[in-house]
């Protein structure tokens, strides 16, 4: 090859290489994002692996809450009765809660009448505060309608380090 046409060829090749170089930076990032996104869903509660099911709650909306038998071998599934005493915008008081969703919005208190487990922060007597994202999601109805009602929830404690609720269902009691 002379080196006329050296010179010639030379821009072309520069710029193919530039390209696949770029092209092989763009396929790491995405794979890097691929791992972290696989090891962000596989971390459940405790650090455990998630395993999730959805089922229906008994209002109707969907809740994402541990299969039986699964690899949560740290979370505590634990029942209680209580009496809904405040439903509020978050903030509006100084009030240490639990949260249970990502994207909490409102206070729950209640007023705990009874429970299954004692290896939790809930006592029988006791008043346990939540951080929710709505009424309308976890109670189907509005927060006003949702005070004073007397139901079974149902909640998974993580007691290690992050000691926290991963879930929270609600089903009201008939009165």
């Amino acid at each position: 090859m002379s080196d006329l046409s050296r010179t010639k060829l030379s821009p072309l090749f520069d710029n193919v290489h530039r390209r696949s170089a770029i092209k092989g930076a763009f396929n790491l990032q995405i794979l890097l994002l691929a791992m972290l996104f696989a090891l962000a869903c596989s971390a459940g509660c405790c650090g455990q692996p998630a395993t999730h099911t959805t089922e229906q709650t008994g209002r109707g909306a969907s809740q994402s809450v541990p299969q039986e038998g699964s690899q949560w071998t740290n979370e505590i599934k634990v029942s209680f009765t209580g009496t809904v005493r405040i439903v509020e915008k978050l903030g509006l008081r100084g009030a240490t809660v639990y949260p249970v969703e990502l994207d909490a919005r409102f206070l729950l208190v209640v007023d705990v009448l009874s429970v299954e487990h004692d290896k939790t922060p809930i006592r029988v007597g006791k008043e346990i505060s939540f951080a929710i994202h709505s009424p309308a999601r976890l109670f189907g109805t509005s927060a006003e309608d949702a005070v004073g009602k007397t139901c079974q929830f149902t909640a998974a404690w993580c007691p290690g380090p992050k000691k926290r609720f991963s879930w929270l269902e609600v089903r009201p009691l008939k009165d």
